[in-house]
């Protein structure tokens, strides 16, 4: 009997040995195993984080003022380092909405993907990367998470590239 033969006879063998319950036994412990793995990927906080930076994107995207508002830390600041030249441009929470107000940020759809989120208690860092019109964005966002367990966009550094 060859190797492949053998594996398959004690398959079949190991089959009859534990039964159907023994193989909806096992199916259940590993759909367990990987729904815990998928627990502690993608945790509460971890879900929270990404709604917040979803809602950021969608009401910055839509120019939503009052959604915007929602996520936004009264600290926040977004850092553009020449993204026009040379300069370095900083805009505080009250800047950055009025360029949204004015129609200079946002109003042009972007798809988002979530490259990673890394968590120490009550901070997060998620790098995204965004496609809109021609433009790449990678983005490092930062969040804080205040004492009621809620978590807010405080500060965001984009890098742009046109393709």
């Amino acid at each position: 009997m060859n190797r492949t033969a053998a594996l398959g006879t004690i398959f079949i063998t190991g089959y009859r040995a534990i039964g159907s319950v023994g193989v909806l036994a096992i199916s259940l412990l590993l759909a367990g195993t990987v729904f815990a793995a998928y627990k502690q990927q993608f945790g509460p906080n971890d879900l929270a984080i990404r709604q917040v930076i979803t809602t950021y994107i969608e009401a910055t995207d839509d120019q939503q003022l009052s959604r915007l508002d929602s996520v936004l830390h009264p600290t926040y600041r977004t850092v553009w380092n020449r993204f026009y030249g040379d300069d370095v441009l900083v805009l505080t929470r009250r800047q950055y909405m009025d360029h949204v107000r004015k129609d200079d940020i946002g109003g042009v759809p972007r798809t988002v993907r979530f490259d990673r989120i890394e968590m120490v208690g009550t901070i997060a860092l998620v790098k995204l990367t965004m496609e809109s019109r021609g433009l790449t964005y990678t983005c490092f966002v930062s969040l804080i998470q205040d004492v009621a367990g809620r978590w807010w966009v405080v500060d965001d550094l984009p890098y742009l590239k046109r393709f």
